[in-house]
């Protein structure tokens, strides 16, 4: 964050920064990878209209579903 406070320098100009993020965490509700970008991509459009520098979750992000596989439990 300190580094999107201060404007980077090129001489002889300035660019602030400036940085909106969606997020999607995979769960019961988005099982693939498909429906986690879509979720992602969707929290990513409300970010930027809500305003610079945030960050979007999408609705059905949440607690993810137990990871399964054979060293982990179920």
């Amino acid at each position: 964050r300190p580094f999107l406070m201060n404007p980077m320098k090129t001489p002889p100009i300035q660019i602030p920064l400036t940085v909106s993020i969606g997020c999607a965490t995979a769960n019961e509700a988005l099982a693939g990878a498909a429906p986690i970008y879509e979720a992602a991509d969707s929290a990513l459009y409300r970010a930027k209209k809500a305003g610079r520098d945030r960050v979007v979750a999408a609705p059905n992000s949440g607690k993810p579903f137990p990871p399964r596989g054979p060293n982990l439990p179920a």
